[in-house]
């Protein structure tokens, strides 16, 4: 293993690392205008996951119908009845099928 000038080996390296990264955390960083080790602590607690897009066999999904009547499940947009824009309906699959169902009436409507 080859290491670099000024290290001696790669314990020491490491260490080096580590200390500069303490010291570059640690202060206002010239973008963010924050301090990133400050920053990392608040932003640990946003993240969540992310949505599938795919289907899944006998999952039920709430979604509300958009302007153009229509419904996202999976990467594809489905067509549900016009008066239904700005409702919720539930997605929800069956042997193969996907039917919409209005979530106030429990009436499947495509």
């Amino acid at each position: 293993m080859v290491v670099q000038a000024p290290f001696g080996d790669l314990a020491a390296a490491n260490a080096a690392a580590a200390a500069w990264c303490a010291e570059v955390n640690g202060v206002t960083h010239s973008e963010i205008c924050a301090v990133p080790a400050e920053r990392l602590v608040i932003e640990r607690e946003l993240p969540a996951p992310l949505p599938s897009l795919r289907a899944s066999i006998g999952k039920v999904v709430t979604r509300k119908v958009d302007r153009l009547s229509c419904v996202r499940f999976g990467s594809a947009r489905y067509s549900v009845p016009v008066r239904l824009i700005g409702s919720q309906v539930q997605l929800r699959t069956d042997d193969g099928r996907l039917f919409a169902v209005v979530a106030a009436t429990g009436e499947v409507v495509a």
